[in-house]
């Protein structure tokens, strides 16, 4: 009895970490696991289940029906048993294991000649026939990897839809038509997917006396796609050139109602061919601290989860980063390449080696792909914290235009409302590096002005008087008091320069009725890099205190004029919304 055998080659297996192979009777391997210890795991297949008394599943039946051998491959410890089960599985797909087998490649568009009639598809798996993959019409063409399963599916719908391959196939296929304009057609599609777009419209519009607007468009959208994965890797040889990886990884903290919350990273990786950039990769994760040693985790996993997924026809001769991996990280890459090369090696052939380059590329177009990652990678982790390259220029451009001190990161404004005198409210917004922080807005009740009266001076010196009150006593702080105690770097007033001047009263106030303060405002304000200024609605002017002028500006559409603009009608809706809802109450009330 076979069971009989099996179980006799379980009891033989070494107590040690390793993976096991269940085979059939050729040799096809059908299912692969990893076991802290080998001999007492496989033997588990052959206990009964303790819950229903009989054997574990139905797959497990099936198995051990179609198994008649147990090898094995021993591990130096747990990590690397998982590897080397996800390579295995990535390599036989066995029939029995579910989870690693899908997604196992980047998908990649493949124009099959082999077929009949060829057709225009896309693939995930069908690199293992890329062997096969022949530069004469004989066989599959494959373009890619391509990172981003939505560009693959538009791209690929776009070149069906610019040439109607779907509808042309069908037709081919049962007669309706010939097949040689079908052949040029996609002939045409291997030219766009190698960057000949120009040429091909060029040509196509030659023809035609001009392209519709239909053809237009998908033409830019293929165009656009093209140029985002350009010079991708064409696999019609059967084997790639080889190629060098560089990787850079990019981190920006996060802040949460101003204060730290975190990082965002985000992982850039290029793939160099003949002094091209041939493929573009892009790992990015949110973390909840900006711990160096969960950066550096992360950096690993990402190139861990990225190396498994790669065909190995795509495995890089050399790798070069810019972000130091522990010693640990190091050993286990190099464990995975040896691990991968030694698998996907065809038999009788010596292994490929992936070296792992610590030191800066002396190659020119290697450094400069280093430096493309870099911007890249520093880019997308500031999007995913939140910060676009326009809020952080615009920022600085406020520091410029205004001569501040300091960087004004964390900006406030303040506006009045009130219908009639009656209902008058205070508004506080709050902008950290160009970006809302609504946990830090604010409304006030104005109490020191008589209903019915109108006095948006006297309600803007309560309001900063009542804002700064509490936070003058942490001044000295800084960063490491509650967000709401934190002082701006720039205080923005609704107004022209009688608000402000209110506002310069308020904070005299605010100073004068803290005890142990008896300081000037302006004194107080250059001590602690505090600017005020005012917005004027109407001719959108600027105002200073202590200057009866305008701040010099020509342009009022630059960046700086726009985010403060912003801010200011942030703080103008927020007030108007207030003095509703309080209007609204005392209308219930009645």
């Amino acid at each position: 009895d076979h069971i009989v055998s099996l179980r006799d080659q379980a009891r033989q297996l070494p107590s040690k970490t390793g993976i096991y192979l269940w085979k059939s009777e050729d040799g096809t391997v059908q299912y692969v696991g990893k076991a802290k210890n080998l001999r007492r795991r496989v033997l588990s297949y052959f206990t009964p289940n303790r819950r229903g008394g009989g054997a574990a599943t139905l797959r497990t039946l099936g198995l051990l029906e179609d198994a008649r051998e147990i090898v094995h491959e021993t591990a130096k410890n747990e990590h690397d048993a998982l590897l080397l089960e996800a390579a295995y599985i990535k390599k036989y797909q066995p029939r029995y294991n579910f989870k690693l087998r899908d997604d196992s490649y980047y998908p990649y568009i493949v124009i099959d000649y082999a077929k009949r009639p060829p057709e225009l598809s896309t693939t995930g798996s069908a690199l293992s026939l890329v062997g096969q993959a022949s530069d004469s019409q004989a066989g599959p063409k494959y373009f890619g990897p391509f990172a981003d399963h939505k560009d693959l599916k538009q791209l690929k719908t776009s070149l069906v839809d610019l040439f109607n391959l779907n509808t042309r196939r069908m037709e081919v296929k049962y007669g309706q038509q010939a097949s040689g304009a079908y052949l040029a057609d996609l002939d045409r599609c291997c030219r766009i997917l190698r960057g000949e777009a120009d040429a091909v419209q060029e040509e196509m519009a030659g023809e035609t006396s001009g392209l519709g607007h239909q053809q237009e468009r998908l033409f830019e959208t293929i165009k656009t796609l093209v140029h985002k994965y350009r010079d991708m890797n064409y696999l019609g040889g059967g084997a790639a050139s080889p190629t060098t990886d560089v990787i850079a990884l990019g981190k920006q903290a996060k802040t949460a109602s101003g204060s730290p919350a975190g990082a965002s990273v985000a992982i850039s990786i290029l793939q160099i061919s003949e002094k091209r950039i041939a493929a573009r990769f892009l790992y990015n994760q949110d973390l909840d601290s900006y711990d160096k040693a969960e950066i550096s985790e992360v950096l690993f996993r990402a190139l861990e989860k990225h190396y498994l997924r790669l065909h190995p026809m795509q495995l890089p001769k050399v790798i070069y980063t810019s972000d130091r991996l522990d010693e640990e990280h190091i050993r286990s890459l190099h464990d995975l390449f040896k691990m991968r090369h030694k698998l996907d090696s065809p038999e009788g052939k010596p292994a490929s080696t992936t070296r792992i380059m610590l030191k800066a590329p002396r190659d020119l177009a290697v450094q400069s792909g280093l430096d493309l990652a870099k911007s890249i990678s520093s880019k997308e982790a500031r999007n995913l914290a939140g910060l676009s390259d326009e809020n952080v220029e615009a920022v600085n451009d406020v520091s410029a235009l205004l001569q501040l001190q300091q960087r004004p990161r964390r900006i406030e404004a303040y506006d009045i409302s009130h219908l009639n005198g009656y209902d008058t409210v205070a508004s506080k917004v709050v902008f950290v590096e160009g970006k809302p922080e609504k946990p830090l807005y604010r409304t006030y009740n104005i109490n020191d002005v008589q209903e019915g009266d109108i006095d948006d001076f006297e309600s803007m010196r309560e309001v900063i008087q009542r804002s700064f009150e509490r936070r003058i006593g942490n001044a000295d702080a800084g960063d490491n008091v509650e967000s709401s105690l934190q002082l701006p770097d720039l205080v923005l007033i609704d107004g022209g320069k009688g608000q402000l001047s209110a506002a310069l009263a308020g904070l005299q106030r605010a100073l004068g009725s803290s005890e142990g303060h008896s300081f000037d405002a302006l004194e107080w304000m250059a001590q602690h890099s505090v600017s005020f200024v005012s917005l004027a609605k109407r001719e959108e002017e600027l105002f200073r205190i202590g200057e009866s002028s305008p701040v010099a500006n020509d342009d009022k559409d630059r960046l700086a004029m726009r985010l403060l603009r912003t801010i200011r009608d942030e703080s103008h809706r927020f007030a108007i919304q207030a003095n509703r809802r309080r209007r609204s109450r005392r209308m219930k009330k009645r």
